[in-house]
């Protein structure tokens, strides 16, 4: 697909499912990310929960809107969160 979104639940919970667009196209289910989340858009360390790929005519959000995935975390930065 020509977008790559994928649906990520802050640390401690599961399957909130998100949606961010991760425009590396290399993040997988089970890693963890930085975004900014939350009403202040704090950036957090949140779980990868799903990845889905989807075209201009199907995806969920505006690709221009919607937030966007900063970059992996590290396996240090993980640890330090949890």
């Amino acid at each position: 697909g020509k977008y790559h979104f994928v649906g990520v639940s802050p640390l401690g919970f599961s399957g909130c499912n998100y949606w961010y667009l991760d425009e590396s196209k290399k993040v997988t289910k089970g890693e963890y990310v930085w975004v900014t989340m939350g009403r202040h858009n704090r950036e957090q360390i949140v779980l990868v929960d799903s990845v889905r790929q989807y075209s201009e005519d199907n995806a969920p959000y505006d690709p221009k809107t919607v937030k966007r995935v900063l970059r992996k975390a590290t396996d240090e930065e993980v640890q330090r969160k949890k």
